[in-house]
């Protein structure tokens, strides 16, 4: 997660047109790289983030990384709030590697038009633990009328993902939408997150690609609760004999308040805790 770190600004303003010719030529050759830089063709402004590599986890780079980049910048507001995005979903924003033209897939959870908020996943090919990596957010475009969030910011190892902002969708391209029933909207630790009470569930099917059988796989989520007893976070119900259950749970087994993953491959055999 990065949150407002090592910013840089520009915009492509043009230069100052100077009058006399031995100047314009001294300029040149004392800048040519500021005035050859590389530049996203339809874009105004931009902002440089730096990832820095103490907030890296791991000995060795993180392939394909979803980075969440997570900003509130008043240059990011519209431009009917003094801003400079032109689109009210904040769909005239890119992002690029540290050469200024490479995009990089992104998925946008969540933009505020008023703040300048943006939070949104971008894919780092490669996230290095040794070494800061640097990417550009563009901004401003006003050719830019469609939503820029695309389901290759999650790699094929991805089955499933949900923000649970505004929607149930599955952003990972794999169709595992969901579907509410009884969970309300509420304050999350990434934009927004739905509140269950009990009773209330998130329904995301039981496709094959949930069922994971003797593979290997990770389930991962962000909650928070206000008691001790069991709550379901994640699972596959499909506890029969010949099927594989998998539950990520709170308060499930060992112990009031403790977070487990239950998994068991038969309905006679006992569930094994991990």
């Amino acid at each position: 997660m990065v949150r407002n770190k090592n910013i840089a600004k520009y915009r492509n303003r043009p230069a100052r047109a100077y009058s006399r010719f031995i100047l314009l030529l001294f300029v040149f050759l004392l800048f040519p790289v500021s005035l050859h830089s590389q530049w996203l063709s339809g874009y105004t402004n931009r902002i440089k983030i730096t990832i820095q590599s103490s907030q890296v986890a791991g000995g060795s780079n993180l392939l394909d990384f979803p980075a969440l980049i997570d900003i509130t910048d008043n240059d990011l507001r519209t431009i009917a709030n003094s801003g400079y995005i032109s689109d009210s979903n904040g769909w005239d924003t890119k992002f690029t590697a540290s050469d200024g033209v490479t995009t990089l897939d992104h998925d946008i959870e969540k933009y505020v038009s008023t703040t300048g908020e943006l939070i949104a996943w971008v894919r780092i090919p490669s996230l290095s633990p040794t070494l800061d990596t640097e990417v550009y957010l563009y901004f401003g475009n006003t050719s830019v009328s469609s939503d820029p969030s695309a389901p290759t910011t999650w790699t094929a190892s991805y089955v499933g993902v949900w923000h649970l902002h505004d929607n149930y969708l599955d952003a990972s391209g794999t169709g595992n939408d969901g579907s509410n029933t009884g969970s309300t909207t509420t304050a999350g630790l990434v934009a927004d997150g739905q509140s269950f009470n009990g009773a209330s569930y998130i329904d995301v099917g039981n496709d094959n690609t949930l069922n994971h059988s003797t593979n290997d796989w990770t389930v991962s989520a962000w909650m928070r609760s206000n008691n001790t007893f069991s709550n379901n976070i994640f699972g596959n119900g499909g506890d029969n004999a010949t099927g594989v259950r998998y539950v990520l749970a709170m308060g499930e087994a060992g112990g009031d308040g403790a977070i487990t993953i239950t998994v068991d491959d038969d309905s006679s055999v006992p569930p094994k805790y991990q």
